[in-house]
């Protein structure tokens, strides 16, 4: 998204008469980026799991590590080499990205899941990392052709503000469960209605600041996701929930696949994600 959106507002985008972006405009080192920023955040989701495996429900939510078909030991090394080469590849491509995919692995890597530090179980400090994790990902997409900017902070805040809702609702399925292990999430610490409320709140704010903006590829996911956060608002039940934090990042992706013509077939990549999504 970041990629695209400096494409067509930033300061040396060149859009086409109509408006869209001319995706030829890098678009080789957009999947470059592209993958191995996935590779990193690969290796994130490996580290946590290695934090999460000793607790009771390991085994259930954790399948690979928590049943034992990896070792802690080995899934540490695997990500140990994807974090080499992520970063390595980073640092190659230019100094802003690299600082990109080594902040990314600092405050959402370590400082999210390993003590003294452990981000994850308090109320703001977790609401934080996952609002800088959204930005860095935004921004690791509009450096590849632009420069850091005020535009750069304008243009992400619909995207910031849409993240930070997903995530607050995300701490309300396993508050209780998190309560009894001492974690004091933010739907711990501010209760259900009011992380509803607030969560609801910041998606109302991505939609009008992508209004405001002209961003139509976070409108449309804001403006179909507002109904599911609105209606968890109301009925104030964990089902509700489910469904709201369910749908945002497949309708961002949806959007992306109709509104530009990636360099793989754009209905290859449609079923990929759809297949995806309902498999996890």
């Amino acid at each position: 998204a970041g990629f695209f959106v400096q494409n067509k507002f930033g300061v040396a985008a060149t859009p086409s008469s109509n408006g869209q972006l001319p995706i030829s405009n890098g678009q080789s080192d957009f999947l470059w980026v592209g993958l191995f920023l996935t590779l990193l955040i690969g290796a994130v989701f490996i580290l946590n799991q290695i934090k999460d495996r000793p607790s009771g429900d390991s085994k259930d939510k954790l399948t690979l590590i928590g049943q034992e078909h990896l070792t802690p030991k080995f899934a540490f090394f695997q990500a140990i080499v994807l974090i080499v080469a992520a970063i390595g590849f980073g640092f190659f491509f230019s100094i802003n990205m690299g600082i990109v995919f080594l902040v990314i692995l600092i405050f959402v890597g370590i400082l999210y899941n390993f003590k003294p530090f452990s981000w994850k179980d308090k109320p703001i400090l977790g609401l934080v990392a996952n609002i800088l994790f959204a930005f860095l990902l935004f921004n690791g997409g509009w450096i590849i052709n632009g420069t850091l900017s005020t535009d750069l902070l304008i243009y992400a805040l619909p995207y910031v503000c849409a993240a930070a809702a997903v995530y607050l609702y995300s701490t309300l399925p396993t508050a209780e469960e998190d309560q009894a292990r001492n974690k004091v999430t933010f739907g711990v610490k501010d209760g259900f209605k009011s992380t509803v409320y607030i969560g609801c709140a910041l998606i109302l704010f991505s939609l009008l600041g992508s209004f405001y903006l002209n961003d139509e590829l976070i409108f449309y996911p804001a403006f179909f996701s507002l109904p599911f956060f609105a209606w968890a608002a109301v009925k104030l039940r964990m089902e509700d929930i489910y469904r709201a934090i369910s749908f945002p990042i497949l309708l961002l992706t949806l959007t992306i696949c109709i509104k530009y013509k990636i360099e793989i077939n754009s209905l290859v990549y449609f079923f990929i994600i759809l297949g995806l999504y309902f498999a996890c």
